[in-house]
């Protein structure tokens, strides 16, 4: 763990308002946020329109923390999420889904397509799916656990009280049937704390896992704890038992609570209806021993306390969607990662899944779009999100990959830029996988009041370049961090030309010439690809009017699928400037919306199926089984990441990626019929 001196928080202690925009305060964030005007979906429909006519699309370049320069426009997820049901669709025959077998079938044949059971297991899913949608709203555990209606929720507000004394058993309580309560110890803070709080703060978080140690402070030692009460109950059993036992601090003991153990109470307002604990979305299941050895004068005694909690102490796993579907086939999964929505960022960070979804494997790798927003609309403190993120970056080993914005503001690029190199010496340069500078910076023109001089200026005035290489200056003061590997994140639009388009309001080819000769080895390209958005793909010919040639091209990741044919084309023109068959490539976002994206304008927005959680399932599974491979005698993938975790507002629009729906949410989408 990386030492504490890092942290420019050391040493701060939380007031009132900083704990109720810390862990308690995520729901509330998750339940705020920009709405989204008619004119705002407008232009993110015409922007996304933009993308697809190359073949590749989604993201928000124009309005992302990499792409957009006022933050009053909500970017992508901007802290919150709007839960809209999809839409209803009219069932389909029977004839139609045994047409739908055989043809996909069929074409997977001709097309050199390895169709899975699994694939072929769920195409009749496919082609009447849209016949019964989930049910928007609440209901019994065994009803969520049934249906995907657990993907609708509606978020939850926190129910904050003040703070009371600091004496163990009052304590605060939020929507998840969570608590804050406090555990008291015996000792003198100033000589053993006051100059390692935030290497306690973590300690005690590891220890007492899945219990958040939230602050601490004088009054004997007091340590504010948050978790569910039935949980901090066994905590303190047992720490009557064992005390409290950190490895950078003396043992600890526990002074008697004048309650006795943390108060049932919670807030369930317009959550599923369940006793068990499977509704706060930590699971009681493994179990930890904790010992304590006190030696005497002429004998020794041991002491042994079991508290049954989620995980192992070190690390927690404080966070996982429920689902009785798991993918045991995954590949690869260490150059794999996950792309932080702003959804999670803002509204929930202590909410990051810690495995992958529906899998025993770890998450290793985050890529984030920014690292601040003051336009998020949030209540929680960029410290405590800072904090959450740098816990689970430590706990579970994961590599970042950074991302900084460019737009039309040099002084919001440069005030976003600030935060990311704080934010980077916070976690440390042990935990970075690269920088990446601009996301989708190529669609910045089509931005709506933007400016002549700002579009000139971007790649033919040299303002994209210039900031590119100031960031990399600025890295050089950076110890640890200057070597670490630079990209920017482009879409399928820069395929307009040949190599890539050139234009002076889009000048990417020539861009991409001078950061290769600038950044030679160092560089890496990245590039966005999402088939869901693929303008080519076109309704079948045909009295039913399906769309099975297009679901089994997108959503596949075999040879002549969609997604590798993209990324082979983005190969063979990378070598078209560097003469190198093994540049590094990274896939920068991919992913599937269920429900439908409002964002989607392509044909397949008359396809019923194509926006389903069928197609969710099967895109996200093939990924998982992806080997980064693109065919023979072509260099794979060298690392992917898959958006995203919540749902996310795209210029205000819906849009839902996300393998969860929101913040509220205990459940993941997918789930067994």
């Amino acid at each position: 763990m990386p030492p504490p001196s890092n942290d420019p928080f050391a040493g701060d202690n939380a007031t009132g308002a900083e704990v109720r925009t810390g862990r308690a305060g995520e729901q509330a964030a998750a339940t705020s946020g920009p709405s989204s005007s008619g004119a705002d979906r407008r232009e993110a429909q015409d922007v996304n329109q933009l993308r697809q006519g190359s073949g590749s699309s989604e993201a928000t370049p124009l309005i992302t923390a990499n792409g957009g320069p006022a933050p009053a426009t909500a970017s992508r997820g901007s802290g919150s999420v709007v839960a809209a049901p999809p839409e209803q669709q009219s069932s389909t025959s029977m004839c139609k889904v045994v047409l739908m077998l055989a043809c996909t079938m069929a074409i997977a044949l001709a097309a050199g397509i390895a169709a899975s059971p699994f694939i072929l297991s769920k195409v009749g899913g496919l082609s009447k799916a849209g016949s019964e949608q989930e049910n928007p709203g609440g209901g019994s555990a065994e009803e969520v656990k049934s249906t995907t209606s657990s993907a609708f929720l509606t978020p939850v507000a926190s129910a904050i009280k003040p703070l009371i004394s600091a004496g163990g058993g009052d304590e605060v309580t939020d929507a998840r049937g969570e608590v804050q309560d406090y555990l008291t110890f015996d000792g003198d803070y100033d000589s053993i704390i006051s100059q390692g709080k935030s290497q306690f703060l973590d300690e005690c978080s590891q220890r007492l896992a899945p219990l958040q140690c939230l602050d601490v402070r004088a009054g004997s030692i007091v340590v504010q704890v948050a978790g569910l009460a039935s949980v901090i109950t066994q905590v303190r059993e047992a720490l009557d038992k064992v005390g409290l036992s950190l490895p950078g601090f003396p043992q600890l003991k526990v002074v008697p609570s004048t309650s006795g153990k943390a108060s049932t109470k919670a807030v369930t307002t317009a959550k599923p209806k369940s006793t068990t604990p499977e509704t706060t979305g930590i699971a009681l299941t493994s179990t930890i021993t904790t010992t304590l050895s006190d030696t005497g004068t002429t004998s020794s005694k041991t002491q042994t306390a079991t508290l049954t909690t989620s995980t192992n102490p070190f690390p927690p796993g404080p966070f996982e969607c429920k689902s009785d579907i798991s993918f045991k086939a995954a590949k690869m999964m260490d150059k794999k990662g996950m792309a932080l929505d702003d959804t999670t960022m803002a509204g929930c960070p202590s909410l990051i899944n810690v495995n992958w979804p529906h899998t025993k494997e770890n998450i290793s790798s985050l890529r984030l779009f920014k690292s601040w927003d003051e336009g998020w609309s949030t209540t929680l403190d960029r410290k405590y999100v800072w904090k959450q993120l740098r816990d689970y970056v430590w706990r579970n080993n994961v590599k970042v990959l950074y991302g900084t914005m460019i737009s039309c503001s040099e002084e919001q690029d440069d005030q976003d830029w600030q935060y990311v190199r704080e934010l980077m010496k916070y976690i440390g340069s042990e935990y970075a996988m690269g920088l990446a500078v601009g996301n989708e910076v190529e669609l910045i023109q089509y931005k709506p009041n933007i400016s002549r001089k700002c579009v000139d200026g971007m790649f033919s005035g040299g303002y994209f370049f210039q900031k590119l290489a100031s960031r990399a200056d600025d890295l050089l003061d950076l110890e640890g961090f200057e070597d670490i590997p630079l990209t920017t994140v482009m879409g399928g639009y820069v395929l307009a030309g040949n190599p890539f388009i050139n234009t002076k309001e889009c000048g990417a080819l020539a861009f991409l010439k001078r950061v290769v000769e600038r950044f030679a080895g160092r560089w890496v390209f990245t590039w966005n690809v999402y088939p869901y958005f693929t303008p080519e793909f076109q309704m079948d010919q045909g009295i039913f009017h399906s769309c099975n040639q297009a679901m089994m091209k997108a959503v596949n990741f075999a040879i002549p699928s969609q997604l590798p044919t993209m990324l082979r084309d983005f190969r063979a023109r990378m070598k078209a400037i560097t003469g190198q068959d093994d540049d590094i490539m990274w896939l920068g976002e991919t992913g599937w919306s269920y429900p439908m994206a409002t964002t989607l304008n392509t044909a397949m927005r008359n396809c019923k199926p194509w926006s389903t959680v069928e197609m969710l399932e099967l895109y996200y599974q093939n990924f998982l089984e992806w080997d980064l491979s693109l065919g023979p005698n072509v260099m794979g993938v060298d690392h992917a990441f898959y958006f995203s975790f919540r749902d996310s507002q795209n210029f205000g629009a819906h849009e839902g990626f996300g393998l969860e729906t929101d913040c509220s949410s205990t459940h993941c989408k997918i789930q067994e019929e």
